[in-house]
């Protein structure tokens, strides 16, 4: 079963890899194109960037100020990036907490979460499927900063509807979010 798992992950690693890097073409046309006369460079104002990327990620405009906090502290922070990472991480923790081998992922996860995660019936065969995952909440409180994201998924041909919070130390080297408090709301 652990080769299976491991066959997959090389092959999503080898797809990402591919549609990052892209192919060889061969070389690169010389082809001269003549400099725009009238260059033109627009200026967007941070307010309105984070503006437009919340309404992007249809994050409610009240966390604006939490997000600002959070990219004058960590300007690297990306909102696709971030979710991304949070999906992927519902996907890891749920499947690692419902085969009982929760110890796999305790480095992401609380004390707290790992207790209740050790609560969940064991299952041999399901699937997570997520069908959205959303941004639905921020706090920040310098340093900590915390990110609530509602997941929709079906395990087992079953709906959950839950909130999982992850947090992070902005002054902190690691990047990493841990998952800090999920709350169940079906």
């Amino acid at each position: 079963m652990d080769i299976i798992i491991f066959a997959i992950v090389a092959i999503v690693l080898c797809y990402r890899l591919y549609t990052v890097l892209g192919r060889d073409e061969g070389p690169i046309s010389q082809k001269v194109v003549p400099a725009d006369p009238r260059p033109t460079v627009e200026k967007i104002n941070p307010r309105d960037k984070l503006d437009q990327l919340l309404r992007r990620y249809n994050i409610p405009l009240f966390l604006k100020p939490a997000f600002s906090a959070i990219l004058l502290k960590d300007p690297t922070f990306d909102f696709n990036d971030f979710l991304e990472g949070a999906e992927g991480a519902y996907e890891l923790i749920l499947t690692h907490a419902l085969q009982g081998d929760i110890d796999k992922v305790q480095d992401y996860i609380s004390p707290k979460v790992k207790t209740y995660l050790n609560q969940l019936p064991h299952l041999e065969r399901f699937r997570i499927k997520v069908i959205a995952a959303d941004i639905v909440g921020a706090e920040v409180d310098i340093p900590n900063a915390s990110i609530t994201v509602q997941f929709k998924s079906t395990v087992k041909d079953s709906q959950r509807l839950e909130d999982w919070v992850f947090s992070r130390d902005l002054e902190s080297e690691n990047p990493t979010w841990i998952l800090t408090e999920i709350l169940v709301l079906n």
